[in-house]
């Protein structure tokens, strides 16, 4: 999977554990300040519960975040649920990959 350079992306926040990649410097201080912690090359912050959940959906929508699309409560399938219950009602932007180097970002 190739991230693009300078985003956040996010790549799991439907478990107990809200996963992003992060190649933008300028953002990991907002990302600590919102509990996320450095594991390896991605940041991890666990998840208390729903409410929780959608606070940190509407932060990461509010730093510019791409939420990986895919099946199986993927990150993005998780805001459009959000959207449809009123729960976020802002755009947000999501990515998609065709291959390893190859990928699509639509804004939503």
């Amino acid at each position: 999977m190739s991230i693009t350079e300078n985003e956040i992306v996010v790549l799991d926040i439907a478990g107990g554990r809200a996963r992003v990649v992060c190649g933008k410097p300028s953002v990991e201080a907002s990302l600590i300040a919102l509990g996320f912690v450095p594991e390896g090359d991605q940041m991890a912050r666990p998840i208390s519960d729903v409410a929780d959940r959608q606070k940190i959906v509407s932060a990461l929508i509010e730093l510019g975040a791409l939420f990986a699309g895919g099946r199986d409560w993927s990150p993005a399938e998780l805001v459009d649920l959000y959207r449809e219950q009123g729960t976020i009602l802002t755009g947000y932007r999501m990515i998609t990959w065709k291959s390893p180097s190859q990928y699509s970002i639509i804004d939503r």
